[in-house]
């Protein structure tokens, strides 16, 4: 989930990430799918991407029943972020 900025709150999945040069300093940023909660489905993919830095973001708990329901929806999009580097 996003934490900070303009994009606070929305439900994010993580697609890939790649490294940033910032003054001299090496930095992560991580290219995430924002994803619309299901109650009881599978999350649904809004077609919006963002790339954000750690700091911007937490962890959410996942029951295993998600995980489960979750566990194929970044496949493609995955796929294609590592086919691009």
């Amino acid at each position: 989930m996003v934490v900070k900025g303009g994009h606070s709150g929305k439900y994010v999945r993580r697609i890939h990430h790649r490294y940033h040069k910032d003054n001299g300093n090496k930095q992560v940023l991580i290219i995430l799918a924002v994803v619309k909660k299901g109650d009881g489905t599978a999350d649904t993919l809004t077609g919006e991407q963002l790339e954000l830095g750690p700091d911007s973001l937490c962890i959410a708990a996942e029951t295993s029943e998600d995980k489960k329901l979750n566990a194929n929806l970044m496949s493609s999009l995955r796929e294609d972020a590592r086919q691009r580097r």
